[in-house]
């Protein structure tokens, strides 16, 4: 009789095992359907990318200007530049305020290096420069909840930060979590 007792302890764990790990496999796919779904809306909200950035006085690429690498020297330290090995900046909008940087993009996760990979996960970031005067050694402020923008603050530039591809509601609330970041300081 006791050795059916290990039998039902044993057959419980393995149960438990199966479940947690059907849990997480649905769990991903639910990940993948709703990343999907975010980067078909961003598709659809595309064309209306370059206009956008018009009236908010940035200028728009599709992908990252070559140009523009020097300017963005010292931001991997920063949240969410700092937590991905394999990453690419796409959607770029970018302004020069006083002298000084200002950007909205998408920074697309990837899995491997490969031109081929397919993205695995996108954040909606927004950049700035600001002043000499006001670098701070780091200043973290998570989101306050979920669909909302943390902010990293390291050195001389700050970023807002949102999971998520960028869309035109994306890029209003990184937009303005980092404005609000900025008049504060």
């Amino acid at each position: 009789m006791e050795g059916m007792t290990w039998v039902w302890i044993v057959l419980g764990i393995l149960a438990a095992v199966v479940v947690v790990i059907a849990a997480i496999l649905v769990g991903l796919g639910a990940a993948r359907r709703r990343l999907r779904r975010q980067i078909a809306r961003q598709q659809e909200q595309a064309p209306a990318f370059p206009d956008w950035a018009r009236e908010h006085g940035y200028t728009y690429s599709a992908a990252f200007p070559e140009s523009d690498v020097e300017h963005l020297r010292g931001l991997g330290a920063l949240t969410p530049f700092s937590d991905f090995v394999f990453s690419r900046a796409e959607h770029v909008f970018r302004a020069a305020e006083g002298g000084r940087m200002r950007y909205l993009l998408q920074l697309t996760v990837f899995s491997d290096p490969g031109p081929e990979a397919r993205p695995r996960g996108a954040l909606t970031v927004a950049v700035a420069q600001v002043p000499r005067s006001a670098a701070v050694a780091d200043v973290r402020e998570p989101a306050p909840s979920r669909g909302q923008a943390g902010v990293h603050a390291h050195g001389r530039w700050v970023t807002s930060y949102r999971g998520g591809p960028l869309t035109l509601e994306s890029m209003e609330i990184v937009e303005g979590r980092l404005d609000q970041h900025l008049q504060r300081t």
